[in-house]
């Protein structure tokens, strides 16, 4: 935390300044806009018009940080799951990442977190791949109910993948 975050609790002198970056058409300054957002969470309700448009902005690239701080405050953001889900099969790989890494902690439904997974482990990307697993692994661990459903879905990733550190990961999350 920086000094300045401790001298402005409330965020009455940031806010300007957020508002002000969260309008620029500077992806940088709207990056930083955004970690402002993270840290005075009591302004997130005068910027989700403004989140949601970064959300859904293709050309975006701070929506993985968008992604990040709908997760990090999904109390506020009871849409969130719904909107995050529209990205899974976006082009931009971070994204991708983002979506699969959040839709747990989002409360996506268990069967339709199953359904996206299960497709997310034939993308062509390793790294979706395995955070496909990772995130099956964390369904399963939410109760034995999940955990059958789960199971013949990453036993089935086990013997379709190629890839060594996924097929690792498979076998962890079956753990």
């Amino acid at each position: 935390m920086n000094i300045l975050t401790i001298m402005d609790e409330d965020g009455k002198y940031a806010t300007p300044l957020i508002i002000q970056s969260l309008e620029d058409k500077n992806p940088t300054l709207r990056k930083a806009a955004f970690h402002g957002l993270i840290r005075f969470p009591d302004m997130l309700d005068k910027f989700k018009p403004v989140i949601w448009n970064e959300l859904r902005d293709p050309d975006s690239q701070n929506r993985p940080l968008v992604i990040h701080l709908l997760e990090q405050f999904r109390d506020k953001f009871p849409e969130a799951s719904d909107e995050v889900l529209n990205l899974v099969n976006d082009p931009n790989l971070q994204v991708r990442l983002s979506t699969l890494s959040a839709l747990i902690s989002l409360g996506t439904p268990a069967a339709k977190a199953l359904e996206v997974l299960e497709k997310a482990l034939h993308d062509p990307d390793v790294r979706v791949r395995n955070t496909a697993v990772l995130a099956l692994g964390n369904l399963g661990n939410l109760g034995t109910r999940n955990s059958s459903q789960v199971i013949p879905v990453l036993e089935r990733a086990f013997e379709n993948e190629n890839d060594p550190r996924v097929k690792a990961s498979v076998v962890s999350a079956t753990q």
